[in-house]
């Protein structure tokens, strides 16, 4: 960077060197120092951790010279700083409830590109894009909207299984899946973790007879094992799905105890094969499902909804 002297002569330059890792850089993931070596007074050198860090102090040092009236002389002026982060998951979910009213935003790009850098700039670094959260499918009346609540067959065609949702075409099918993946590797391409939430696997409700999208072709004989192969299909098409969130207790769809099913469709993660966590709602879990999710390999986590059920209260 250099400033103006006289007629546009350029002066003496402004360096920012970068660098990831390496002697001096801090131990904790997504940190970073900023400093100013003393045989050096026009350079700012910025040190990260890792990728995150490193983006972080360089979105500091751009909002520096974005708020200044002289940019220049502002970075001139930045003190060594460093940064490390307060909680190591810093997370937002995004609930799909409806294809009226979320269909247009799940497949604009423009929407998501603008939304991912917002949350990248802000520290965010996990994104959970969350489907079939809109009921409680044990004991719900009159579901209609079903929309992405049992997903596989919103997304993917799973060889040896004749399952699909009713009124939804293999293009639409298609373009579902396409989204999930652009926006999932899109999130991966700012640092921002992508975990998707499968929050129902449920796949019919008895007091809801007429959903607009019927799911057809699953029966209590094969509905473990489509869900397993559905989610190693999903998984499969998206390698820059990082985490499942799962809804495991009763108002997910799934009877309690619920082991053996879990079981069948968390041996997906293991079939893959790649690093993934498991993120539980805690309700319903015990020692049993813990059990089952460990067998995996995954990392796994169970979750709490902290604010509204606990610290609220």
């Amino acid at each position: 960077i250099r400033e103006p002297v006289g007629r546009g002569v350029p002066g003496e330059p402004l360096r920012i060197s970068l660098a990831v890792g390496g002697s001096g850089a801090p131990a904790t993931p997504e940190s970073f120092t900023v400093t100013r070596p003393a045989d050096r007074p026009r350079t700012i050198a910025v040190v990260g951790s890792d990728g995150r860090g490193l983006a972080y102090a360089v979105l500091d040092l751009a909002d520096v010279a974005a708020l200044a009236t002289d940019p220049l002389h502002a970075l001139l002026a930045t003190a060594p700083a460093q940064g490390v982060p307060a909680t190591p998951v810093r997370s937002v979910s995004r609930i799909f409830v409806s294809d009226v009213e979320d269909t247009p935003w799940l497949h604009d790009r423009e929407f998501w590109d603008a939304y991912l850098t917002e949350l990248a700039t802000h520290r965010i670094n996990r994104l959970q894009l969350a489907f079939g959260m809109q009921y409680n499918y044990s004991y719900d009346l009159n579901v209609r909207d079903n929309y992405l609540c049992f997903a596989y067959p919103f997304l993917v065609d799973v060889p040896g299984y004749d399952v699909r949702a009713g009124g939804v075409s293999d293009d639409e099918r298609a373009r579902n899946l396409e989204t999930l993946q652009w926006v999932s590797a899109e999130a991966k391409r700012r640092g921002i973790g992508f975990q998707l939430g499968l929050w129902n696997h449920a796949y019919e409700m008895p007091e809801s007879p007429q959903p607009r999208y019927p799911i057809i072709g699953v029966t209590p004989e094969n509905h473990a094992e489509y869900a397993s192969a559905g989610l190693e299909a999903l998984l499969r098409a998206c390698p820059a799905i990082d985490g499942l969130t799962f809804r495991v207790h009763y108002e997910g769809g799934v009877p309690e105890p619920g082991h053996d099913f879990w079981r069948t469709v968390m041996s997906a993660v293991s079939r893959v094969g790649r690093p993934l966590e498991i993120d539980m709602h805690a309700k319903g879990v015990d020692a049993g499902l813990l059990d089952v999710a460990r067998g995996t390999g995954a990392s796994v986590v169970v979750s709490a909804k902290y604010w509204a059920e606990h610290l609220g209260l």
